[in-house]
């Protein structure tokens, strides 16, 4: 099970605003560093997508919680990451949801199941269950 997952953005506060409303979450600040927003669900799991600034980058330190952060040049459109997350939401919702930031959101087949291609800040892919989607997904675990 995933907990949190971070994510590279260029808008830390508006991409986490905008997954609030993906994810029926409230945004934080993360403590260890500014700049960087939290995403938390509230659900059962302590659930949160936390939104770092594309342009810093954690590395190993010797202090107590050994994460350091380091300042990385921004020039790639897009990074190796994604996310598949269900959400409480139907299609129409998500999609709208996107449009309203100007992120591209699309149906999308992964083969046994369907998902919500959700790319924040274009850059970035959350793949999205609906509930329906979901089970679905579940499903198509067990028969594998």
């Amino acid at each position: 099970m995933i907990h949190h997952i971070s994510i590279p953005v260029r808008d830390p506060r508006g991409a986490a605003d905008v997954l609030a409303l993906v994810l029926d979450g409230r945004v934080a600040q993360f403590r260890p560093h500014d700049g960087v927003w939290t995403v938390w669900t509230d659900d059962e799991h302590g659930t949160a997508v936390e939104c770092f600034p594309r342009t810093l980058a954690m590395v190993p330190s010797d202090d107590a919680s050994g994460v350091g952060f380091v300042d990385v040049p921004d020039d790639a459109e897009s990074v190796a990451i994604h996310a598949l997350i269900s959400v409480n939401h139907s299609i129409d919702d998500l999609l709208a949801i996107a449009a309203d930031a100007g992120w591209r959101a699309e149906v999308v087949s992964r083969g046994p199941h369907d998902a919500v291609a959700f790319w924040v800040e274009n850059s970035v892919l959350l793949e999205l269950l609906t509930p329906e989607m979901a089970a679905e997904f579940r499903r198509s675990l067990r028969s594998d």
